[in-house]
């Protein structure tokens, strides 16, 4: 059961990273905070390769990593925006959304189908999403009860949040594929920095001196770094000795974390329904990972 404490572990730090993230680079332009998000955990990362021995790579690992790369950049760009557009506790409870997605990839791609836990779950991880929005004199209006689904189509941040939240449905699935494919720990640096290395390269063409200033508020950006390489160091030692559906359940508390910390430095109101709220929503994608 050490998979669980790892996984708990990844939830932390992913929290601490969306509150880190919201405080000090929501002023960034997205190119920027982009770059900071993927270059900086893969240098905190990168030690890992002088610690372990080297890794015995299969030929499908770069092709795991070669798919996951763009990708990766597209969630984090798409998590970026959805944290520096709306609160906390409202962009990423959406975050819960990704099984939902797995199960309807899963359904399409493989033929797998859900049970009746996972179909009550994603009811659940809706009803949770609806609540988020609910504002309490909506009811008492004629037709009041659609425009929670209206509130979460004009939240900037939930949109951007359920775009991550598909995208991270396939990235999951492609990190689990570079642990096996490597079986080291060293799976873990090596991916996040190929995902730095394709940011850096792709932004740089773009904005020549993005790095030069990535680089200007070091002692911000490598606690950022710090604490991703934290969260994704967990995540994949979770990934190593449990399904990815378990692994990503148990960091999806993340939401709950985020929201506490949203109410706490950031002020934000309505904290006992944003947690209820959050709490269904994780209840949820529990009972979807349930055999």
């Amino acid at each position: 059961m050490t998979w669980l404490f790892y996984a708990l572990g990844a939830a932390i730090g992913m929290a601490g990273a969306d509150a880190l993230t919201k405080h000090h680079l929501s002023g960034y332009p997205p190119t920027l905070a982009l770059l900071v998000r993927t270059l900086f955990p893969a240098l905190a990362l990168a030690p890992l390769l002088l610690f372990v021995g080297p890794p015995h790579l299969e030929p499908q690992f770069w092709l795991w990593l070669g798919a996951a790369m763009p990708l990766e950049i597209l969630a984090e760009f798409l998590y970026i925006k959805a944290l520096r557009s709306s609160p906390l506790a409202l962009s990423v409870p959406y975050l819960a959304f990704t099984p939902v997605f797995i199960a309807a990839t899963g359904l399409v791609l493989l033929g797998e189908s859900v049970s009746l836990l996972g179909f009550a779950g994603i009811l659940l991880v809706g009803a949770g999403a609806y609540y988020l929005n609910l504002e309490p004199d909506m009811l008492t209006r004629p037709g009041g009860w659609r425009e929670p689904w209206a509130a979460i189509a004009r939240q900037p941040g939930a949109r951007y949040m359920l775009g991550a939240a598909l995208t991270y449905s396939f990235t999951a699935v492609l990190a689990k594929g570079t642990v096996l494919a490597a079986n080291s720990l060293a799976a873990t640096a090596l991916y996040f920095l190929g995902i730095a290395v394709c940011s850096s390269v792709a932004l740089s063409l773009r904005e020549p001196g993005i790095l030069r200033r990535a680089f200007g508020n070091i002692r911000v950006h490598a606690s950022l770094g710090l604490v991703l390489g934290f969260s994704a160091l967990c995540t994949f030692l979770a990934f190593a000795q449990v399904e990815t559906a378990y692994a990503i359940a148990v960091k999806r508390t993340s939401i709950l974390f985020s929201i506490l910390l949203g109410a706490w430095l950031f002020h934000e109101r309505r904290l006992p329904r944003h947690f209820t709220a959050g709490l269904v929503m994780v209840g949820g994608v529990a009972l979807m990972v349930l055999k």
